[in-house]
């Protein structure tokens, strides 16, 4: 019985820490540096670091027709979005969203929240159910 708490823990561990990675968002980016006409063209988050050592990130970066570059933001669910300009004098590094890794990660746990809960549903409703 005591070896059955503790695989019964460990399940239960694997299932809260895969609920809760669904439940959040993390984004991994591309360890390469990037450029800003990159980031345009991949349309995707991405990140700036600029030589005094800030840190910006993007929903996605837009160039505009006379050369500026823009950095967009979401305010809200309202698709209310805020634009800052980005000085490309200023700016060290661009980083680029790594979406394979991201979705992968995401896949992952929501493969081990899936197995996480049949296995507790194995362990708790067969028995209740066929009287073991």
């Amino acid at each position: 019985m005591n070896s059955f708490r503790k695989h019964l823990k460990l399940v239960l561990l694997i299932l809260i820490v895969s609920v809760i990675n669904l439940s959040c968002s993390v984004t991994f980016y591309k360890s390469g540096n990037s450029s800003l006409y990159e980031a345009v063209k991949s349309e995707s988050k991405t990140k700036i670091i600029k030589k005094d050592g800030k840190r910006a990130k993007y929903s996605k970066v837009v160039l505009l027709d006379n050369g500026d570059f823009y950095g967009i933001n979401w305010i809200n669910r309202n698709k209310t979005t805020d634009s800052i300009f980005i000085d490309t004098k200023k700016v060290k590094k661009v980083k680029l969203e790594n979406k394979k890794l991201n979705s992968a990660i995401y896949d992952v746990s929501y493969l081990m929240s899936w197995i996480g809960g049949l296995i507790l549903a194995i362990v708790y409703v067969y028995p209740w159910m066929f009287g073991v």
